[in-house]
């Protein structure tokens, strides 16, 4: 069993680098488990395109992928920090957002995010939570305190696991230790 315990609100944004071929094929990269195969089941079912879905582990993976020239993605999810430099490097294409049919029905809190202000390249996709999870049948803990992960007993020293991007790992540790986000305190 899995338990949320604490969360950072992050805003995912769906990027277009292309449009869906002619051939009539849609090439998704994507964060690890993050496509559900009914959705694009669903989807190809719908439209008759064909989806391809190419996964990453970390917006570091994702920005070195296409600083070395993989392209042919239609559409790339990074998390909303990794926007402006895919925007600074020329890594991504602008998007006439504004103009998709279901624009009109976003919440004005998914428009024109900080990280895309005049919203050329990004529309929202999904948001979520940074935090960690334990199987309950393999860890006796409570599981209702970051102190477990930051601090884990000696039986769980070296078996836990953590995203291999830092801004999640950092982002949890700011929250445990009080401290805000963005600053130069070097407690």
């Amino acid at each position: 069993m899995k338990r949320l315990l604490t969360t950072y609100i992050a805003a995912a944004a769906i990027l277009t680098l292309g449009s869906a071929n002619a051939a009539g094929e849609l090439f998704i990269y994507n964060w690890t488990e993050y496509t559900p195969p009914e959705l694009i089941d669903k989807f190809e079912k719908e439209t008759g395109i064909k989806v391809s879905v190419d996964t990453y582990d970390s917006n570091e993976t994702l920005l070195a992928k296409l600083q070395a020239g993989a392209t042919g993605y239609d559409l790339v999810v990074p998390s909303q920090n990794f926007v402006p430099i895919l925007i600074n490097e020329g890594l991504i294409q602008k998007v006439d957002v504004h103009s998709m049919a279901n624009f009109k029905n976003l919440k004005e809190r998914w428009k024109f995010p900080e990280w895309d202000p005049k919203q050329e390249y990004t529309g929202p996709w999904q948001w979520g939570t940074t935090s960690f999870s334990f199987n309950s049948e393999l860890y006796a803990g409570k599981g209702k305190s970051l102190k477990e992960f930051f601090e884990p007993s000696e039986k769980m020293r070296g078996r836990l696991s953590v995203f291999q991007t830092p801004d999640e790992v950092v982002s949890l540790a700011n929250i445990y230790l009080g401290i805000p986000f963005c600053s130069e305190d070097a407690r």
